[in-house]
């Protein structure tokens, strides 16, 4: 079980992001963990991206920890935009503004709407990023 505070709000980003409904994947990849992806199959590569926290009082006041959590799904190249685009939707809609997060003694609250990124290409895929804003105040 994640015990810093960093680790528990990746810890239930990934679980909110395994629990997705999803259009179409095959699996996805964390960060620092070996995956192999079927070839021809979409996949989505998570990626967490914390910022400098704010101190929002002296002494032992709250803290706020923000960050980025990006989700980059790699679509098979040559198999048009539209399936990656329908599967972003879906993940915008999963993490959209005002979700909240609650788990392991904290809350993380999504604080717009994610954002959808131009295809590039990557290799024999497609990547389109969706990236998820976050915060959660602990002390």
């Amino acid at each position: 079980m994640a015990t810093g505070i960093d680790a528990r709000i990746a810890t239930l980003l990934f679980e909110h992001a395994a629990d997705m409904t999803l259009p179409q994947t095959t699996g996805f990849a964390y960060p620092e963990v070996d995956f192999t992806p079927t070839d021809g199959q979409p996949y989505i590569s998570l990626s967490f991206l914390p910022n400098t926290p704010n101190t929002l009082a002296v002494g032992t006041g709250y803290i706020q920890h923000v960050g980025l959590f990006q989700l980059s799904i790699m679509w098979p190249r040559g198999a048009g935009v539209i399936g990656s685009l329908e599967t972003a939707d879906a993940i915008q809609q999963e993490f959209d503004k005002g979700t909240r997060l609650i788990g392991s003694s904290i809350l993380v609250n999504i604080i717009s709407r994610p954002s959808i990124g131009g295809q590039i290409i990557d290799g024999d895929r497609t990547m389109t990023p969706v990236t998820v804003e976050y915060q959660s105040f602990n002390t």
